[in-house]
């Protein structure tokens, strides 16, 4: 089956991401028992005093020149979601990061998962 596979710089480059940013076995995340409608999470976090995204403690963000991984899974391309570099390198971002659409339907999803929170400054 290994030899099937073709070994070219992308798929190397996405295994060492997955693979760095897996949490370790014993590692499980919390999903909110109060989850927040995307609407709800959007208003929440970019609230001036009590906004911004924070990954969860557990979690585990890299990215390399094209890709952001989170838990052991590829999450986005890096150019259509620059912001999450930041996020990545701080482990927060402030409520007046710049955050597109898109970029919001990706965290919202990944904080339905436990893997980060509305309000950077909260503690989990």
């Amino acid at each position: 089956m290994l030899k099937a596979v073709r070994w070219d710089r992308a798929v190397v480059d996405r295994f060492i991401g997955c693979m760095l940013s897996e949490p370790k076995p014993n590692v499980f995340l919390d999903a909110p028992s109060n989850p927040l409608s995307r609407p709800e999470f959007a208003r929440r976090v970019r609230h001036p005093a009590q906004g911004g995204v924070r990954l969860d403690r557990r979690s585990r963000m890299l990215y390399d020149s094209t890709h952001v991984y989170l838990n052991g899974a590829p999450l986005a391309t890096l150019g259509e979601h620059p912001c999450l570099a930041s996020l990545a390198d701080r482990r927060l971002l402030p409520p007046d990061a710049p955050l597109a659409a898109a970029t919001l339907r990706l965290i919202h999803e990944a904080y339905l998962s436990g893997a980060l929170h509305a309000g950077a400054n909260r503690e989990s």
